[in-house]
């Protein structure tokens, strides 16, 4: 079993890259036109998609962990965007 320490870099590594996803998919310079009620709904968003995983038919409960694990990312992702929309300049708050 991994410890602590070994989840949160497997974490940190996976909303890094998705990250940089995010990045390719909507340009670097997309998130500093956020104002802190768009960075909400971008968020709210990401969590309703947590909320629709977890009461969503699954085939197996690893599969459900698997879809709850990967949104969680994208919520935790979307965090960091916003920090880094911040403590960048941009509007965000």
């Amino acid at each position: 079993m991994a410890t602590k320490e070994e989840i949160r870099m497997k974490f940190f590594g996976l909303v890094r890259d998705e990250r940089y996803r995010q990045e390719e998919l909507w340009g670097e310079d997309n998130d500093r036109n956020h104002t802190g009620a768009g960075w909400i709904a971008i968020l709210t968003k990401e969590l309703g998609d947590v909320a629709r995983e977890l009461f969503a038919r699954h085939s197996s409960t690893a599969h459900l962990q698997a879809a709850v694990r990967n949104s969680l990312i994208h919520v935790a992702a979307v965090c960091c965007a916003w920090i880094e929309c911040m403590e960048t300049g941009g509007e965000g708050g």
